[in-house]
């Protein structure tokens, strides 16, 4: 029982030491390079964005979206049969940055058949 209690107590001291190590010689370190990768380096990233019944907070979502500063993304807003106004206001946002596409699906399946549907594109 002894040795189970001290395994814990050591396994705990070594997370922490190891946590601690880490934010001093990453985090807290002056020079950011490693952080810096050109962006030739970074991979493309598309994002779906499935979206039923979601007139009023649609805009905020890809209002958001379009404020990421990332080098190559796109985004799919999927439209998954809404019967409110989800696809025009999608629809109006198209125009303000060539990242946004719309994905219009006529009836509604549900998420995950959304974002399968769009995986194709």
């Amino acid at each position: 029982l002894l040795l189970v209690g001290l395994y814990v107590v050591l396994a705990a001291g070594a997370w922490i030491a190891s946590a601690v190590r880490f934010a001093l010689a990453r985090e807290r370190a002056e020079d950011d390079a490693f952080y810096d990768i050109p962006d030739a380096d970074l991979p493309a990233i598309t994002v779906l964005l499935p979206a039923f019944r979601e007139q009023l907070t649609i805009g905020a979502a890809l209002d958001a979206l379009r404020a990421v500063d990332y080098p190559d993304l796109e985004v799919i807003a999927i439209d998954d049969g809404s019967p409110d106004g989800t696809a025009d206001v999608i629809a109006a946002h198209l125009g303000e940055d060539p990242r946004l596409r719309l994905m219009r699906k006529e009836v509604n399946e549900g998420k995950a058949m959304a974002m399968n549907d769009a995986l194709a594109r």
